[in-house]
């Protein structure tokens, strides 16, 4: 697992473009699998998230490469406050096992 802070522009369209390796550092074949982003209001992982985006296997980009992305439109962050929060990516395999790829600190900021 990695860790790395997110920011993003409240009330804004973006992206973020994921590439998923093994821990060997070669591609990660997506094909099956399922992305899902949460932000949590405090550091307890496991605590209800209040903003999830979820990318599922027809959605990756090139799946038998690794690449992915998470889409975030506007209004999911647009009444939200600009404080800082916390997030993780886990990735759900089509074998049915769940990793925690990254986690974090999610920013907020005003556009």
């Amino acid at each position: 697992m990695q860790y790395g802070n997110i920011t993003l522009v409240r009330g804004d369209d973006q992206v973020i473009g994921i590439t998923v390796t093994t821990p060997s550092g070669t591609l990660y074949n997506l094909s099956g699998c399922t992305l899902v982003f949460q932000a949590m209001q405090n550091e307890n992982y496991f605590s209800n998230p209040w903003l999830t985006e979820t990318t599922g296997p027809s959605g990756h980009l090139v799946p038998v490469s690794g690449l992915s992305q998470l889409v975030f439109a506007a209004g999911d962050t647009s009444g939200l406050d600009d404080l800082n929060h916390y997030y993780s990516i886990k990735l759900y395999s089509a074998l049915g096992t769940t990793t925690t790829l990254l986690q974090g600190t999610f920013n907020l900021v005003p556009s």
